[in-house]
């Protein structure tokens, strides 16, 4: 249940590499006056503080949800939802889906940030 934080880790620094790629700057960007492409900072905030901010309601969801349905409930839920959810950065076709993407998405890994660490506070006896 643990390494489910790594992907949490991973997933939410991995849309900020993109940002430099040619075929992301292709698919998103907007034509420069030198001939090639560009992501404008307002999206590339956007794109940043959705993502901040979902990491904030994540946890905050997943205290109420994991109370509501228990912890191993809560972690499936969250798993299947992320399966759906991530369908929306691949078939993105612009900016704004890809924003709205990246916080529902983030808010479904807030759920990994703090699930697998009460449950094993909970079950987990030392000593």
């Amino acid at each position: 249940m643990s390494t489910s934080i790594f992907m949490e880790g991973y997933d939410t620094m991995l849309i900020g590499n993109f940002y430099a790629q040619p075929a992301f700057q292709r698919r998103y960007g907007f034509h420069t006056d030198e001939g090639g492409y560009e992501i404008p900072s307002s999206w590339q905030a956007g794109l940043g503080n959705g993502s901040a901010c979902g990491q904030l309601f994540g946890p905050l969801l997943a205290g109420y949800v994991s109370e509501a349905l228990g912890f191993r409930k809560t972690m499936t839920l969250g798993l299947a939802a992320i399966t759906g959810l991530i369908f929306i950065h691949f078939f993105a076709r612009s900016l704004a889906v890809l924003v709205v993407g990246q916080v529902l998405l983030v808010i479904t890994l807030g759920l990994f940030q703090t699930t697998p660490v009460v449950m094993r506070r909970r079950f987990c006896r030392f000593g």
